[in-house]
């Protein structure tokens, strides 16, 4: 993800480096919290973004 923001991806393609994000909370989240959720990498963003389902859909 570092290497990604590095590389000035982020503004080539911003979905992909939100969802590598979402993942990134996701991997914590696993880590520290919850081996078992259920929750998907958008599903970490959700609570931040409020429009996250029109971005989802445009991928």
């Amino acid at each position: 993800m570092m290497q990604g923001f590095y590389k000035d991806e982020a503004n080539i393609n911003p979905t992909e480096t939100m969802r590598k994000f979402g993942n990134f909370l996701l991997s914590i989240r696993k880590d520290i919290y919850n081996k078992e959720t259920k929750l998907k990498e958008w599903d970490m963003l959700k609570f931040m973004i409020t429009d996250i389902d029109n971005i989802i859909k445009k991928k």
